[in-house]
C-alpha cells in the first residue's frame, strides 16, 4: 500500500499554516493589550474579589484593602483604577500599590492597601478596578475585578 500525497494540496496547507503564524505575531505585536484583555476576560486569573476595607486618609487618597480568589499561577504586576464618568467616558485613577509581593501562588488571597486618588463615593459608585499579571512571556493578562453600581 502506497500513500499518494498532493504537492499542490500540501502547499496550500503549508502557505495557510505560515499565513496563520504571521497573523498571530501581527496580532501579538499590535494589540498586546486587547489580547490582554481578552485572555483576562475569558480566563481570569482572580475571581470574586471583595473590598472588606476602606478608608479615606487626611492627605487624600482613600485606602482600600481587598480579598479575592487566585485562580491561575501568574506573577502579580499592578492594579489599575479608573472612573467611568456620566457621558461613559473612562479616567484613569492614581494608585499607589503598597503591595510589593509577586504571589504566583493559587487559592484565597488578600491584597492592598491600595491608595487610590479617588473619594469613597466615586470608587463605590462609579470605579473600576483590572488587576494585570504576568502569565506568559507574550503580553500582559488584565483581568476585571471590581466594577461599581453604576459601571456595572
Amino acid at each position: 500500500m502506497t500513500l499518494i500525497t498532493n504537492p499542490v494540496r500540501n502547499g496550500r496547507i503549508w502557505t495557510v499554516a505560515i499565513a496563520a503564524m504571521w497573523i498571530l505575531v501581527g496580532a501579538f505585536a499590535s494589540f498586546p493589550e486587547e489580547l490582554g484583555n481578552i485572555e483576562g476576560r475569558l480566563m481570569p486569573v482572580v475571581r470574586d474579589l471583595r473590598i472588606v476595607e476602606m478608608s479615606d486618609t487626611p492627605d487624600g487618597p482613600t485606602v482600600i484593602r481587598a480579598e479575592a480568589v487566585k485562580v491561575r499561577r501568574c506573577a502579580f504586576r499592578h492594579v489599575s483604577w479608573g472612573l467611568v464618568g456620566k457621558d461613559g467616558l473612562e479616567t484613569a485613577v492614581g494608585v499607589i500599590n503598597s503591595e510589593i509581593q509577586r504571589l504566583n501562588d493559587v487559592g484565597p488571597i488578600r491584597t492592598g492597601p491600595w491608595h487610590i486618588y479617588a473619594s469613597r463615593d466615586e470608587i463605590l459608585t462609579r470605579g473600576y478596578a483590572v488587576m494585570v499579571h504576568r502569565c506568559h512571556p507574550f503580553f500582559l493578562t488584565r483581568t476585571p475585578v471590581y466594577a461599581g453600581d453604576a459601571v456595572r
